[in-house]
């Protein structure tokens, strides 16, 4: 069986530093290209992804094809890894200020995010409201709450929005692949 294609979109998160083992989990089941957005960069570099994946993309305009245009075009699945409360809020609302929410206003299926940010953040009323909207629009939220180290408070907290781990990661998007090809958007 042929491997599909899947798009990572890896934004500015604490969750991001940990994206490596997630491609390798992810690599052993599909293509994969990763856009990393600027502030993505400050938690990961492009030269460790790039071991983990096909190809690595983190300016709009580096080569005579636009990332943001050919991409979407040849992805069958698009997975948003971490997700932060800014990205969200930027796709809920059409905005396109950047190579990461371009390429998903480009993207006509349905996204995966995986959202990464502290309770108080996932809690707050603006950013459940942009959930709801993508949620409306047949978007997908992958995350779970755990025990988990809270960098900005430095401690153990119970957290309502963590990550799920790459292996669980991997099998919910196998579930999901079907779903997303035969619907579309």
């Amino acid at each position: 069986m042929d491997k599909k294609n899947l798009l990572v979109l890896v934004t500015g998160s604490v969750g991001a530093s940990n994206v490596d083992t997630y491609l390798y989990y992810i690599k052993k089941f599909y293509n994969v290209k990763v856009i990393l957005s600027e502030n993505s960069k400050k938690f990961i570099s492009k030269e460790l992804i790039s071991y983990f994946c096909d190809k690595v993309y983190d300016e709009i305009f580096v080569e005579e094809v636009v990332p943001h245009v050919f991409l979407p075009y040849e992805s069958d699945l698009l997975l948003i890894l971490p997700a932060t409360a800014n990205v969200i809020g930027k796709i809920a609302n059409g905005i396109a200020d950047d190579l990461v929410t371009a390429t998903v206003l480009n993207f006509n299926k349905k996204i995966i995010f995986c959202p990464n940010m502290n309770s108080t953040m996932w809690d707050n009323h603006i950013v459940q409201r942009n959930v709801s909207i993508l949620k409306e629009l047949g978007h997908i939220f992958l995350f779970e709450s755990k025990k988990t180290y809270e960098v900005g408070l430095r401690k153990a907290i119970d957290s309502t929005c963590s990550m799920l781990q790459p292996q669980s990661l991997v099998k919910e998007l196998i579930k999901l692949e079907n779903i997303v090809l035969e619907e579309g958007h």
